[in-house]
């Protein structure tokens, strides 16, 4: 059991939510568990094996709880992870799934839900001769430590197994539209290049679009340099295709958001001018949200971009038939080491974990929640309270269910005078993937301190 489950909190008492106001938003606290998750166990309606949340030893053999991966690593062209965000105990399984992999088989490649552009700066940290200057320049580019900890322990993988070298590569849209680094290369290509405006608006990009395409297609011709070696013309050419992409995204927004988000996110890992021609060359490994990696819906009509997941297993050639999808699903958030890191001196990071963490910190400040205490942002569901409590009763820090019988739960439920047991929603929040990971509680991951400018 970790270490993190303190004597305040065991996991003997995950259970019932309770509502809690705090900082004008309810947060929602464990409680002793229903007589549902004993009837569960004494059924065996919900069968699950443990498996530990510490993140890759030094010697990347702390894996023997991934053995049930093994076949379906060696079976399967692309394993896809998929998660709730912002858990760190989420990326260190991330990063034990990703090298137990490369124990049993090859995945030269991990692909992150990031901006696309970061991943010429991936590949130059893992080129970078000394550890210390990599770690320096991985944290200019990357927003948490679990994240400088993947470039690392990557870094350490490939000095050990040269002939199974590894790479990160992201394949996002443009998320913050920032065209710093483009307009900077068009600099270096041209002095008198001016973009109409540093930050353009939609209107301004697109009005500038053709310009652009063409002083970067001269300045490729040119072999114009860019300011690190994995930076040229032909990166930047790729850059703001995913930029134009990203300016369509954000201006329609509910109307097609997801629409020209998710048809640049397959472009960006099947087109060789993106990512393609590295991931067509072997196996690889996605990490991401749930809603992309689930791999049961076949669209009809060309829809299955919707999910990287469904894409791939459905229409990519190379992977069709293939995929093998994981959903971890966490739940309750506990503030630790964010609460002596103002996140205004940090590294900018998703909107979603800015309003979490605002509201951990706010609720630790006033007295309501210690920093270790787990707490839900949201209502519970059914199928997450099943879960919550199966892993309270087996006192295990995180769980993979076995097996589920809907029938023995609908049995179980009998305990409880008055239950409305919704089987449909369970089954709806179970089904989708291959293997269904569960992680009560974990630390919210930790932003990366960036270096105070100096006037």
């Amino acid at each position: 059991m970790s270490k993190h489950h303190s004597a305040a909190a065991p996991l003997s008492l995950l259970g019932v939510f309770i509502a809690v106001a705090s900082a004008g938003a309810q947060i929602h606290r464990f409680a002793e568990p229903s007589p549902f998750s004993n009837a569960l166990l004494a059924s065996g309606a919900v069968q699950v094996e443990p498996f530990v949340t510490d993140d890759i030893n030094e010697a990347f053999d702390n894996i023997d709880d991934l053995a049930w991966l093994k076949e379906p690593a060696q079976a399967n062209r692309a394993v896809l992870l998929g998660e709730n965000h912002y858990y760190q105990y989420v990326h260190h399984l991330r990063h034990r799934v990703f090298f137990a992999l490369n124990t049993w088989d090859h995945y030269p490649t991990i692909v992150l839900e990031g901006n696309f552009s970061a991943t010429a700066y991936a590949d130059h940290c893992l080129a970078i001769e000394d550890d210390a200057e990599a770690e320096v320049f991985a944290r200019t580019f990357v927003s948490t430590e679990d994240d400088v900890n993947l470039l690392m322990h990557v870094r350490r993988w490939n000095k050990a197994h040269p002939d199974k070298p590894l790479s990160v590569a992201y394949s996002d849209i443009e998320h913050g539209l920032s065209t710093g680094p483009l307009f900077a290369y068009l600099r270096k290509a041209d002095p008198q290049f001016k973009p109409v405006a540093e930050r353009p608006s939609y209107a301004q990009f697109h009005a500038q679009y053709p310009e652009l395409k063409r002083r970067l297609e001269d300045a490729r011709r040119r072999n114009v340099p860019g300011p690190l070696p994995t930076t040229d013309a032909h990166y930047y050419l790729a850059v703001l295709e995913n930029l134009r992409d990203t300016h369509n995204a954000y201006h329609f927004r509910a109307n097609a958001f997801n629409i020209y988000r998710q048809r640049a996110i397959v472009r960006n890992l099947t087109d060789p001018r993106f990512l393609g021609e590295r991931l067509g060359r072997g196996k690889f490994m996605l990490h991401g949200g749930s809603y992309h990696m689930r791999t049961d819906i076949d669209y009809p009509d060309g829809l299955n971009f919707l999910h990287e997941g469904s894409y791939l297993q459905h229409d990519h050639p190379p992977t069709r038939g293939k995929t093998y999808a994981i959903r971890c699903l966490a739940i309750a958030y506990s503030l630790g080491d964010m609460a002596d890191r103002d996140p205004a001196r940090c590294a900018g990071h998703g909107s979603g974990y800015m309003r979490a963490v605002k509201r951990l910190r706010a609720a630790h400040k006033s007295g309501k929640i210690t920093r270790d205490e787990p707490v839900s942002l949201e209502p519970i569901e059914l199928y997450q309270q099943v879960l919550v409590d199966i892993a309270a009763a087996s006192q295990a820090d995180a769980v993979r269910v076995t097996h589920i019988s809907y029938k023995g739960i609908e049995m179980a439920a009998k305990v409880l005078p008055n239950a409305n047991l919704d089987l449909g929603a369970l089954r709806e929040g179970l089904k989708g993937y291959d293997a269904h990971l569960f992680i009560p509680r974990s630390p919210i991951q930790k932003l990366v301190v960036r270096p105070q400018q100096t006037k």
